[in-house]
């Protein structure tokens, strides 16, 4: 693309699109969300990298930091995990309804998604989740703040801003927790 000439250059179809998601880190891969499937463009002259699991619309696609695992949520309700070196990808849990929106924590070990069901924080590493409660309806968007300890949540007209600076492991959390009681 050149802004200047107001040209742009088509990388393709994706069928079905209905997400973009940030470029990678590196500025160097784009990946869309389309009807069952994730797909990853490397430039104007590769085919993109096509990821299949999903069963229905993909709405939402986030990059790691290193911009080597993707993730992505859909109506389908579940977030996935991918693994762009081998292309596998692995289902991170589900929500009560459709994905809307998710983001990837600065350091990549969370999950952020926002859903018709609300937002949850995702273990990156496994499908153990928090709810963040309190907006009474769907979640449309989610983001985390460049720090990675606060979380900012759009729903119903309302910004809410979570802080997110408990542990995530289970044991980590109830030694936190039993430090705080004393």
């Amino acid at each position: 693309m050149d802004l200047a000439t107001r040209t742009a250059t088509e990388l393709g179809r994706h069928d079905g699109l209905r997400a973009c998601g940030p470029w990678s880190p590196a500025g160097d891969r784009l990946a869309t969300g389309g009807h069952g499937t994730v797909r990853v463009w490397a430039g104007t002259a590769a085919a993109p990298q096509v990821l299949h699991g999903h069963a229905g619309w993909v709405t939402a696609v986030a990059f790691d930091p290193p911009g080597q695992t993707l993730a992505s949520g859909g109506v389908d309700r579940t977030v996935r995990v991918w693994d762009l070196a081998s292309g596998t990808g692995r289902p991170l849990g589900t929500h009560d309804d459709a994905v809307l929106d998710l983001a990837m924590s600065p350091d990549g070990t969370t999950v952020a998604t926002a859903g018709v069901d609300g937002a949850r924080l995702w273990s990156a590493l496994g499908g153990t989740y928090r709810e963040l409660r309190g907006h009474g309806g769907p979640v449309n968007s989610i983001a985390f703040a460049p720090d990675g300890k606060r979380v900012v949540t759009v729903a119903n007209g309302t910004v809410r801003i979570w802080a997110d600076d408990l542990p995530h492991d289970p044991s980590l959390l109830r030694a936190w927790l039993a430090a705080a009681m004393r």
